[in-house]
């Protein structure tokens, strides 16, 4: 029964990716990735509230589901905010820091960590977070141009450009965010 709480993260994971990943490409990256840390965020307040084994299987199953979106989504969404020349430093870093955490873990349990409550409190903590800081981020421009939503982009870029520090009066106002972008014929 103990082995089966593990296997329900990892089959979760594997039951929520056909569902989660293609909602990045339909409904978008910040909007998929919102759904995904909404619905991590309830398994785990239902696990932290939990005292019966069987909604602990729901809830870890649940993590493990929206895990899947979250993972797959956000580093796409990541990625596509980054510059080429910096994606391969940042996924490095990411996965060395994903491939830590259960090595601290594992440490913590070792070493007198009175709780296992405590480290999904700080995963909860993480997660309202992340999911805050998704609301001032923008949709990804690269997204929005895969899907033919020109002014959108130039809308997000300038954003971004002004975000940076970056905007520059004179290149932005030859920019016309009226303009049709299904209009080849001008």
């Amino acid at each position: 029964m103990v082995s089966l709480l593990g296997f329900l993260v990892f089959f979760g994971f594997l039951v929520g990716s056909p569902f989660m990943n293609p909602l990045g490409d339909i409904w978008g990256r910040a909007i998929a990735y919102k759904i995904s840390m909404v619905l991590h965020i309830v398994g785990n307040i239902c696990l932290l509230l939990s005292h019966s084994l069987y909604l602990h299987y729901i809830s870890l199953f649940i993590i493990g589901f929206a895990s899947s979106g979250r993972v797959g989504i956000g580093h796409i969404w990541l990625l596509e905010h980054l510059p080429n020349n910096k994606q391969s430093h940042y996924t490095t870093i990411m996965r060395v820091i994903d491939a830590l955490m259960p090595l601290i873990v594992s440490i913590l349990f070792e070493y007198g960590l009175p709780s296992w409550r405590l480290i999904f409190y700080g995963t909860l903590c993480a997660s309202i977070f992340c999911l805050i800081g998704s609301f001032f981020i923008p949709e990804s421009s690269k997204y929005l141009l895969s899907m033919n939503r020109i002014v959108a982009a130039k809308r997000n870029m300038k954003r971004i450009a002004r975000w940076n520090g970056t905007y520059d009066e004179i290149f932005w106002k030859d920019f016309n965010f009226e303009e049709n972008p299904f209009d080849y014929a001008s």
